[in-house]
């Protein structure tokens, strides 16, 4: 580094470390969605479509799936429910103005 990383009160920062392997953010977003998947690619080495892989690339599309359909119904339930407050302050203003 030959003291290009110095600290601000001009003393030597630490090396970095080299006895560990880095982890991209890659792997960081590939052990949030699967961690049991990441273990078996970082760590086992198993990289190869199996069966149980396969199973679960299959587990993984049908809750996928249920995601995509739940973010659907949670905006037809608000939708239905800022409609239901349309109608109530319309019913509201008709019969206090009556």
């Amino acid at each position: 580094m030959n003291g290009l990383w110095t600290t601000p009160v001009g003393k030597r920062a630490p090396e970095p470390r080299t006895d560990r392997p880095d982890i991209t953010a890659s792997q960081i977003s590939d052990f949030s969605y699967c961690a049991r998947s990441w273990w078996l690619r970082r760590v086992e080495g198993i990289v190869a479509e199996t069966a149980e892989t396969a199973a679960g690339t299959r587990a993984h599309g049908l809750v996928g799936d249920l995601v995509a359909e739940s973010v659907v119904l949670e905006r037809v339930v608000r939708l239905c429910a800022g409609l239901l407050v349309l109608i109530a302050g319309v019913i509201g203003t008709l019969w206090f103005v009556r």
